[in-house]
Order: structure tokens, then sequence, then C-alpha cells
């Protein structure tokens, strides 16, 4: 018999990273993910919003047994029906008259593909991303991901990104305001064209989740368009949490006035299978040559797959108006949660895109509070992630298809935490 090694998972899922000690799970239904000694949990991270249907869908199963029996791999510079089929759902989904369509991996990946597309359509270099950014750890993207701390071990080009500033709604500093932010943003712009650095791009989330659930907001996004459209710059949106539905929307980007010239997205596009696509005009998107951005797996036909079966079932399903609804509902509760228990602030998002503060009696926003809130919800049978730039954020991201009893067990669960808080205060 052979001797077991001694074999440990690396740094990445140190046990203080995982919202709080995970339970090691066994399996999924709809909403809910089972532990390996049957203790059922909801899911209110939904896959780190990647889960956007719920777990394991029987359509979205059946369609990736389907295509597994057929065929697993080919390469990404072989042609497959599926990837056909793919390309022409995914561009009758999207908010785009007429685009083209580039396939890629993860999430990071895309971003990646998307400043390349962006560089090579303007003729310029620099990027402009704000405060606060996260779009991804591989070493291109981390170039326009905002927190230094994982940018320590990976050497960076120096000055091909502009960071400016972002608005935080809730906030009390002026300078976080939306005008104060414009203002700023103008005058770093103006500096880096006069001093002929115009950029080729505004890299901008409409909603900033990694870091705590910040709508940017509609007057902010339509004001950088028009910024980008005076200085000939792109503008490029990345819904890579907020798209398929999360917010109430196909993508933030389907809303009127809020089109963006480049579309990143992915998450919820393969429902925990790994996909994600850059999107635009085709006069933009074929500005990078060809084979110029491709990776091994990139269009891979069981991706492929999942992806066709999640937008046929978002389609059939109307699942952004459901989403709009369910989620309407679950933020009219943790209003009511906020009136009874004052630590809860700031409860902002779209959708079932929500998050929350947790501030102590002083009114300062409190990082150990929100740890100990996610601890007692996991305790109680609740996921729930936690973070923000402040480290003061619970982050409500479920399946989309919750049903009205799943938002009514989430809710008493978020009360009953609330109500043991409160009196230890």
């Amino acid at each position: 018999m052979k001797r077991n090694k001694v074999v440990t998972e690396a740094f990445s899922i140190n046990p203080d990273l995982l919202y709080p000690a995970s339970p090691e799970i066994e399996y999924g239904e709809k909403c809910w993910l089972v532990d390996v000694n049957g203790k059922k949990y909801f899911d209110c991270s939904g896959g780190s919003g990647a889960v956007n249907l719920y777990h394991q869908h029987p359509t979205f199963v059946k369609a990736i047994k389907d295509q597994i029996d057929k065929l697993i791999h080919t390469g990404w510079n072989v042609q497959t029906s599926v990837r056909k089929e793919l390309i022409q759902k995914l561009g009758n989904f999207s908010p785009f008259d007429e685009c083209a369509i580039l396939l890629t991996l993860p999430g990071t990946e895309a971003i990646e593909a998307a400043l390349k597309v962006a560089r090579a359509y303007t003729g310029r270099k620099t990027v402009m991303a704000f405060e606060r950014a996260f779009h991804g750890k591989s070493s291109g993207s981390l170039t326009v991901t905002a927190r230094e701390s994982f940018k320590k071990y990976t050497v960076l080009p120096k000055d091909a990104v502009i960071r400016l500033p972002y608005p935080i709604i809730n906030s009390s500093d002026n300078e976080d305001s939306y005008e104060e932010c414009l203002k700023r943003i103008r005058e770093i712009v103006k500096k880096a064209c006069d001093e002929g650095n115009a950029p080729a791009a505004f890299l901008l989330e409409p909603i900033q989740v990694s870091e705590g659930v910040l709508p940017a907001g509609r007057e902010f996004i339509i004001e950088i368009k028009k910024l980008a459209k005076e200085i000939n710059s792109l503008v490029i949106f990345d819904e890579i949490y907020t798209g398929f539905c999360r917010t109430g929307h196909r993508f933030m980007a389907s809303q009127e006035g809020l089109l963006p010239d480049i579309l990143v997205v992915g998450k919820g596009l393969g429902n925990g299978i790994p996909v994600s696509a850059v999107m635009g005009r085709s006069e933009i998107m074929n500005a990078l040559p060809s084979g110029n951005h491709s990776s091994t797996f990139a269009a891979n036909p069981v991706a492929c797959a999942a992806g066709c079966a999640v937008l046929d079932i978002m389609e059939e399903n109307k699942v952004d108006e459901y989403a709009a609804l369910i989620g309407k509902k679950l933020k009219a509760e943790l209003d009511n949660l906020s009136e009874k228990f004052p630590f809860i602030c700031n409860i902002r998002g779209e959708g079932l895109l929500i998050g929350f503060d947790c501030k102590e009696k002083n009114s300062e926003e409190s990082s150990e509070l929100v740890k100990r809130f996610a601890k007692l919800a996991l305790d109680n049978g609740v996921i729930l992630r936690y973070g923000g730039y402040n480290g003061c954020t619970i982050k409500i991201t479920p399946p989309l298809l919750m049903e009205e009893s799943d938002v009514e067990f989430l809710i008493n669960v978020l009360d009953k935490v609330s109500n043991e808080i409160e009196a230890d205060r």
C-alpha cells in the first residue's frame, strides 16, 4: 500500500479567507449547498456571484452532459458548431445591435484582451482606471486593479495606468461625491492629454463589487462616456460580476444611455463553468490582429454548451425581470432590519447584487462586526461573503432563481443574527 504523503492546498486557501472557515461541501441543490455531514447551507454568495441560475439546474446540467458525450476539447483554432451557436446567442442577448465577440476563459483574461483591443483600435497605450477597482489578479489585469497588496509580487509596467476617483454614494466625505469626483477626473484627464498621454480607454465597473458593492451611478457613467467621446477614447465596462441579470438587467449596459464601446463579461455566463467574453462593434474588436490574443481552452466546447444553456434559460424565463422583483423584496426586508438594528447601514445595490455595512455605536464602520455577522450566519445555515475596501461590507449575491421561501429563510437568519449582535452591544 502506498503511504499518503503530506499534501496541503496552497496559501491561496488560507482558512482565514474562507468567509469564515468554510464547511466542506459535498453537493448542491438549487440555492443550497450540503456539506459532508449532511448539513444544508443557503448559498448567499452564489459561487462568488457566478451561479446566476442555481446549483445543478437540470437543463443546464443536461446540456453539459450531452456535450461531454459528443466533444470535450479541440483547441481555440478549430471551429465547432457549439462555438458558433454561443457566439450567435451571446450577440443576440447583448445590448449591441451589431457586435464581434472574443471568447476567453477566466474574467481576468477577458480584461487583458479588452485592453489589447482598446490599444490596438486607438493606437494609444495609457488606460484610465478607477480607485478601488478590481479587474483580476493576473499580471495584465493587476495593472488596472487598484489594491496594492495584490500587486506586491508582480512586476508591472510603469505609467500604463492613470488612476481616477470613483464616487461613493453613501460617503459623508465631499471628496467622494459625484460632482467632486468628476471635477478631479477632468483635471487629471486634461493634464494627461496636455502631456501627449491621451488614454486609449476608460475602464469602469458600473458597480464595484469586490471592494464593497459601490454603484457608480447613472449620471456619473454618462458623464464619463461624454468625456471619453470628447478625447476620442473608448469606454470599457467590466460587467464580469454585474452581467447576466445579476442587477435586474441583462447588463448594466442594457439600460438606455449606458452602452459602452467594449463590454467584458464572465462569471454568470457559465453558471459555474469558466467562460468569459469581450464584446463590441466589429470595427473596434477587429482592430486587434488575428491571433494576437488566444488561449488553449478558450471557446472550449463544454464551456460553450454551458453558455448556450444559460442564455436559453435566461431568455425563456425572463430572469432579469425575476431578479429585479425578488431583489426589490429582499432590499425592502433589509431596510426593515436596518430600522430595527442601527448597526446595519448603507444598504445599496440593484437586483440581487446588494451590500450593506456594519457600524459600531460611535458610527465607525467595523470589520470585526462584519466578520462576527458572517460567522453567526454560517452557524445558522447561511454562507455570506464579506469584505470591501474598508472590510465592513456584507455582500448578498445569491442565485437569481431563489424562491420566496429562500428569501424568508434568509431574512429570518439575518434577523436572528442581528438580534444576537444587538444584545451584546
